[in-house]
C-alpha cells in the first residue's frame, strides 16, 4: 500500500532522528523493498527499534547520510500512501500463491457479488472506504469466504477470534448482543443476492472499537490509520504463533559483519517467529535502512518490517508516484537540527500525483542483492479523500477481481466507473497487486 503525505497526521513532533514523511505498510506477495537508509532512532514501521543505543558511537555533531530501498520484490499486493495523505506500495513477505478461482455456477460462487454498499453511521466514511478496498483484495476475501481462517484462529489473542468471526455458539448464547465480525461482513458484501443494495457495518464497528477504543463514537478519522488498526487486529486473530517466544536480544556487532542478504533473512525469520499469519503473508514487507557517518564513513544497516509506505511528495508540479518513490529512497543528509525537527503540515496538499493503473515496476527500488528481473504491479483499489484537513469525505474506487470492472463506493451508493476516472488528485491510499 502506498500513502501520499497529503494530510497532516495527528501526532506531535516526531521522535529524534525519525523522518516524519516515512511510514511503511501492507502488501501481499513477498518482501518488496530491501535497501533503504533511515535516520537514527527511526523505525519506518512505527514499531520502535533500539537504534539510539546502537548508533551511540556516532557523534551527534557529525553529519550522516541516510537512504532507503526495498528488499525482495515479489509480494502479491501492496499499499502506497501519499503523505498528504496518499497511498503506499508495500510488498508481501512470502512468495505469491496462485489465485483461487471460484466456480461460476457453484453455490459458493461470488462472481456476481462485491457490489453491496455500506451505510454511513455518522462520519464513518473512512471505515467504509477501507472496508471496500479490503473487500476487493481477492486473497484476503477468499480466505474469509471459504472459512479458511477458522483453522488459524489464535485462542490466545485478546479478542479470541471475535474480530474475525463470531461462532454460532456465541450467537445462540447472546443473540441480542451479536456483533458481526470481519469475515461475516465480507460474506454479506459478496452475497450475490444482496448486490446493488447496502448493509450496515454497525456491528462490525462495535467489534473493531473493542480492539481499538480510539474508534469509539462518530468523529471523523483517518482512513490509513484505520487500515493499520484493522490489519493489526486481524493479524493478531490468526497469528500462527500461538505463544510468542521471548524476544531475542540482537548481537549487533556480530550481525553487522553479515552480508546484507543474510542479515535480511535473519531479521525476517526473527520477525516471523513472533508474527506469522495470512495477513502478514499478504501485507508485510521488509525495508532496509542504511546510515553512514559523514566523518568516519561508518555504515550501519537495519531491516524493519512494514505494513504500508507513506510517500513524501516532491515540491514541484507534474508529480508521479515514481517521483515520490525516488524521493522516499533518496539519500538524505541528517544534520544536528534536522534530526530533532519534523516538518508539520497544517493543510492538505492538493498536488496532483499521477499513479499508473498497471505496470508499476518497483524493481529499481530493490536492493542490489535482489535476483528478480521485474516486479510489475497493477492498481486494484484506491481510498479517496475529498475536502480539507478539517472536513472532508472518503470514498473508494475498486477493481472487481473476478469481473475486471471498476466501481465507485460512496458509502451506500455503488456504481460502475471507467478506468479513466480512477486516477485523480483525491487518491489517498493506493492498493497494488503483483502482476503474475
Amino acid at each position: 500500500m502506498l500513502s501520499v503525505n497529503r494530510l497532516p497526521k495527528h501526532t506531535d513532533s516526531p521522535p529524534p532522528y525519525y523522518r516524519s514523511a516515512i511510514s511503511l505498510g501492507p502488501k501481499s506477495g513477498s518482501t518488496l523493498w530491501n535497501s533503504t537508509t533511515s535516520s537514527l532512532g527511526g523505525n519506518v514501521n512505527d514499531r520502535s527499534s533500539d537504534l539510539n543505543g546502537r548508533f551511540s558511537k556516532l557523534d551527534l555533531n557529525e553529519s550522516t547520510n541516510s537512504s532507503k530501498k526495498l528488499c525482495n520484490v515479489y509480494r502479491s499486493t501492496g499499499i502506497l500512501g501519499l503523505n498528504l495523505v496518499r497511498g503506499l506500495v508495500s510488498p508481501v513477505a512470502n512468495p505469491p500463491r496462485a489465485p483461487i478461482s471460484l466456480p461460476v455456477n457453484s453455490h459458493h460462487s461470488y462472481h456476481r457479488g462485491g457490489l453491496v454498499g455500506l451505510n454511513n453511521l455518522g462520519n464513518t466514511c473512512f471505515m467504509n472506504s477501507i472496508l471496500q478496498c479490503l473487500s476487493n483484495t481477492a486473497p484476503l476475501t477468499e480466505y474469509c469466504l471459504e472459512d479458511r481462517f477458522l483453522k488459524d484462529i489464535n485462542k490466545s489473542s485478546s479478542m479470541n477470534g471475535m474480530l474475525f468471526h463470531l461462532t454460532d455458539i456465541l450467537f445462540l448464547r447472546f443473540p441480542h448482543h451479536y456483533q458481526i465480525a470481519y469475515a461475516d461482513l465480507m460474506k454479506e458484501i459478496w452475497d450475490p443476492d444482496l448486490a446493488n443494495s447496502s448493509t450496515s457495518p454497525s456491528r462490525f464497528k462495535s467489534q473493531i472499537q473493542r480492539f481499538a477504543p480510539r474508534f469509539m463514537g462518530y468523529s471523523q478519522q483517518d482512513s490509513q490509520e484505520f487500515l493499520r488498526y484493522v490489519l493489526e487486529g486481524l493479524h493478531m486473530e490468526v497469528n500462527r504463533v500461538q505463544k510468542r517466544p521471548n524476544p531475542i536480544k540482537p548481537n549487533y556487532e556480530a550481525e553487522d559483519c553479515l552480508p546484507d542478504n543474510e542479515k535480511a533473512n535473519l531479521y525476517w525469520k526473527r520477525y516471523l517467529s513472533m508474527d506469522n499469519s495470512e495477513i502478514v503473508d499478504l501485507f508485510v514487507g521488509q525495508l532496509m535502512s542504511t546510515l553512514e557517518c559523514g566523518e568516519c564513513s561508518f555504515k550501519s544497516t537495519t531491516f524493519d518490517p512494514f505494513w504500508d509506505l507513506s510517500l513524501p511528495i516532491p515540491k514541484k508540479s507534474n508529480v508521479s508516484i515514481l517521483d515520490c518513490l525516488n524521493l522516499f529512497t533518496s539519500k538524505e543528509e541528517l544534520d544536528d537540527l534536522k534530526r530533532f525537527s519534523g516538518e508539520r503540515f497544517r493543510s492538505k496538499m492538493s498536488v496532483m500525483v499521477d499513479y499508473p493503473l498497471r505496470n508499476l515496476d518497483l524493481i529499481g527500488f530493490s536492493t542490489s542483492s535482489c535476483t528478480q528481473k521485474s516486479a510489475q504491479y497493477k492498481l486494484y483499489a484506491v481510498s479517496n479523500h475529498s475536502g480539507s484537513v478539517y472536513t472532508g469525505h472518503y470514498t473508494a474506487s475498486c477493481l472487481n477481481p473476478y469481473t475486471g470492472d471498476w466501481h465507485s463506493f460512496n458509502d451506500s451508493h455503488v456504481h460502475a466507473i471507467s478506468e479513466n476516472s480512477v486516477v485523480s488528485a483525491e487518491g489517498y491510499v493506493l492498493f497494488y497487486t503483483l502482476i503474475q
